[in-house]
């Protein structure tokens, strides 16, 4: 129970610190992006200002970038047409015909700035038709993209150091909880055994009176009261010894068909008597690796309790089955009502449904919760399901 916690408190306070980092990785990133956008625009600007003032003129060899093969700025007018009349010229053909292209495709696009090819541009509309400025942005693309990359590298290692970090904090965050509980399970388990001797007593006394005065209905009020308090105490004791850590050393493999059908054979003449139809359908020849004997406890109580909480002429059907690698085994019972909210309280220790409380069954609330233990610690699944809020179907996986 205190490791299904502690895994709820690392996912939940990772999640949000991954969300956080997350987060703060997207906003520097995006203003980041809008520096280097604002600085390239400047440049933009300057280079417009300059061109305006001195006119048309020839880029100079070293304003070319060798590792990018264009310069680090142009100029290109259209006239109303869309015809490239003026582009600024270099000496590097290749070059010439690389601002070209660019130039062209930025100019086909929609877009009044933006980039293309690693370039900032910006298009103005003008008296006789367009002019644009391209500014060569590579390096500060590449430096962008580097410190995102770092980003996203100190973000993962910020997020191993608060998984660590959290990974010792959920021991000291859960220890109050483990200790109590702890504290109620070995209150729970002394005082059923405290009370298991005084009932003794007080049944083998009341066996006594019975023998003596068969007919008084104090004395047989008295034994069957005993006998349920005897009941609960012996549910209450196997929930106990349930949440211990279990021995596997005295697992084997064993033929979980025949458990189940004998333990289902028990149930027939309960199931005529109470007038359900009553049906069980069971794989033969499936064998599982586990205790058998809290296996065979699991089965009676689903039986025990499809048969107590069905309604008049009730339905129960039990199968057992193998499904890919898994052992289902599923029993269904029909009921006057459930409400689907009402089964994740199922499984609580001493929850009573409103189905239990409106019959006159002996449940003290302990009986899913023994079926859920067993199946944890055999590593199983437990659903419990309902379709119309008029019956009730419980789906164990192996």
């Amino acid at each position: 129970m205190t490791r299904k916690i502690r895994k709820r408190f690392l996912l939940t306070s990772m999640t949000a610190i991954g969300i956080i980092l997350v987060m703060l990785v997207v906003c520097i990133g995006i203003s980041d992006y809008h520096k280097m956008v604002n600085r390239l625009d400047q440049h933009i600007a300057s280079v417009e200002a300059d061109y305006l003032v001195r006119g048309r003129m020839k880029i100079p060899q070293e304003a070319v970038l060798p590792a990018q093969g264009l310069p680090v700025f142009w100029v290109a007018e259209f006239d109303e047409t869309g015809t490239l009349c003026y582009i600024s010229s270099v000496s590097d053909d290749s070059v010439q015909d690389k601002m070209e292209k660019i130039t062209v495709n930025a100019y086909s696009g929609d877009e009044e700035e933006g980039f293309c090819e690693d370039c900032r541009f910006q298009k103005k509309e003008i008296a006789n038709g367009s002019r644009m400025v391209f500014v060569e942005g590579s390096r500060s693309l590449t430096q962008l993209h580097d410190s995102i990359r770092n980003l996203v590298q100190i973000a993962l290692i910020a997020l191993g150091v608060s998984w660590l970090i959290m990974f010792r904090m959920s021991r000291w965050m859960v220890r109050p909880y483990e200790q109590a509980y702890e504290s109620q399970k070995r209150f729970v388990s002394n005082i059923s055994h405290d009370l298991k001797t005084p009932l003794t007593v007080i049944r083998a006394d009341a066996d006594v009176l019975s023998g003596i005065y068969p007919e008084d209905r104090w004395v047989n009020d008295i034994r069957m009261q005993s006998g349920k308090m005897s009941e609960m105490i012996e549910e209450m004791l196997l929930l106990a010894r349930l949440q211990e850590k279990e021995n596997r050393e005295t697992w084997v493999d064993f033929p979980i068909s025949d458990i189940v059908e004998e333990e289902a054979q028990l149930f027939v003449q309960m199931a005529e008597i109470k007038n359900k139809k009553y049906r069980y359908d069971v794989q033969p020849m499936l064998t599982y690796h586990g205790d058998a004997k809290a296996i065979r406890h699991v089965t009676g109580i689903l039986l025990d309790n499809a048969i107590k909480y069905s309604d008049d002429n009730g339905v129960i059907r039990l199968k057992l089955f193998m499904k890919g690698n898994r052992i289902i085994l599923s029993v269904f019972n029909t009921v006057t009502h459930i409400s689907r909210k009402e089964l994740p309280n199922l499984t609580e220790r001493f929850y009573r449904s409103d189905t239990a409380r409106n019959t006159e069954s002996n449940s003290h609330g302990i009986g899913l919760p023994s079926v859920e233990e067993i199946i944890r610690a055999h590593h199983g699944e437990l659903e419990l399901s309902t379709t119309d809020e008029q019956s009730f179907l419980v789906t164990i996986k192996l």
